[in-house]
């Protein structure tokens, strides 16, 4: 069987393989997701989070994110005073929240035109995003955002159904978050702010009285019994939410813990996808500069090694001549979704399928692959069952004799 490697992660929700070893996590703290009716669960310390499409719902795989934190507090409780409001009341109305659960503390209503609910929060200058979870209830007139006192406000369109909106901001000092109904008597639900530090947001942190931290997400394993040393083929299925940003993500370390040994698969930059093999000092690239990562669409990606021998291929686009040279890394562990120490360079969105083949595939192969996606291989043993092994022998459909006709 050439494939060694199986790991559908969208499709069972389980680090579990197909073939191959389970996948090991580490993440010492809890990470929200919402499961396939919507509904935001949390996933405990240690245990993966498998997310779907807000809209679609559509299983979209293993969530991969670097560590953050969220500096607003309260984030879903707007009775606080945290929360100060100025021409708005904060209701008490029973609302389900987006975990579907019943909760008091999230409607705002506007009595004057411009009303607000603005929190502040001390911190040092940096890059901020801001998103939060709304949904109209009455009225049609603006409702807006800001991270910065209202300097800055930027409208979003509300419906009646609970969507979360962000919205970034460079170099801010101790900012200050929240919403702007502009026009009077409209009202809207308001739950789950997150302040995070960066230029995109992540899955959201819930926090009350202080400030909460979702360490990284790392998904690996040391079983490299379905490695083979001298040639093989890695894909991968990866998907970004339309909000997440680049910084040389990584899809895939194959490697041996340091940055000297090691096969690559990443995502530089919005448009530029990347394979390199480093073995010592001599390092191979690839890279795709004509890529690009449409927010929430599906990339396949295929790549395969030999000696002297090295293709990559991105939805369907082949990236090199195939015949750098090169040699091998030796690779003690796997990857998924970050670098090398599984410390960094984190995916940041889904992993939805991951394979292996311990053989060289052809060009045409990786191209269909990528393109259309990885057909389900039989394993080896259940086909040779199939032709070589016939059942117990069939009875005779002949007469039996009838005994005693002759006596």
């Amino acid at each position: 069987m050439s494939r060694t490697l199986h790991y559908k992660f969208a499709a069972n929700k389980t680090l579990a393989s197909v073939v191959g070893p389970a996948l090991d996590i580490v993440r010492a703290t809890e990470a929200t997701y919402l499961d396939s009716a919507g509904v935001m669960q949390i996933a405990a310390n240690g245990v993966a989070a498998f997310d779907h499409n807000p809209i679609t719902l559509a299983s979209l795989g293993v969530s991969v994110w670097e560590a953050r934190t969220n500096l607003a507090i309260y984030s879903g409780d707007v009775s606080n005073a945290a929360w100060v409001a100025s021409n708005v009341t904060k209701d008490s109305d029973s609302v389900k929240d987006p975990t579907n659960t019943a909760n008091t503390t999230v409607r705002l209503t506007a009595t004057a035109a411009n009303g607000t609910c603005l929190q502040t929060i001390a911190s040092a200058s940096a890059t901020r995003s801001y998103a939060v979870y709304m949904k109209r209830v009455t009225g049609t007139g603006n409702i807006d955002l800001t991270v910065d006192n209202g300097a800055t406000w930027t409208t979003k369109t509300l419906t009646a159904a609970w969507t979360r909106f962000d919205i970034t901001q460079a170099a801010v000092t101790n900012p200050v978050i929240g919403v702007r109904l502009v026009a009077d008597t409209d009202a809207i639900d308001f739950w789950g702010s997150d302040l995070q530090t960066g230029s995109f947001t992540t899955p959201h942190i819930p926090t009350v009285a202080a400030s909460v931290t979702r360490n990284a997400t790392n998904v690996n394993t040391t079983d490299m019994t379905w490695l083979n040393a001298l040639e093989g083929t890695i894909y991968i299925v990866v998907s970004k939410p339309p909000s997440s940003g680049f910084n040389a993500d990584y899809l895939a370390s194959i490697d041996n813990g340091t940055t000297s040994e090691r096969f690559v698969l990443d995502a530089a930059n919005v448009s530029n996808a990347g394979y390199s093999v480093t073995d010592g000092a001599v390092q191979v690239d690839l890279n795709n500069s004509s890529s690009s990562w449409a927010g929430g669409a599906i990339h396949r990606v295929a790549a395969v090694y030999a000696v002297n021998n090295f293709e990559f291929y991105w939805d369907g686009t082949r990236t090199g001549t195939g015949d750098q040279t090169g040699t091998l890394p030796t690779a003690t562990k796997l990857h998924v979704g970050a670098n090398h120490g599984g410390s960094g360079r984190f995916f940041n969105g889904y992993i939805d399928e991951f394979a292996y083949d311990n053989v060289l595939q052809d060009n045409d192969t990786l191209e269909d692959w990528t393109l259309n996606g990885l057909p389900d291989q039989a394993p080896l043993f259940l086909a040779i069952t199939r032709r070589t092994l016939k059942g117990p022998p069939k009875r005779s459909t002949y007469p039996k004799p009838t005994r005693g006709l002759f006596r």
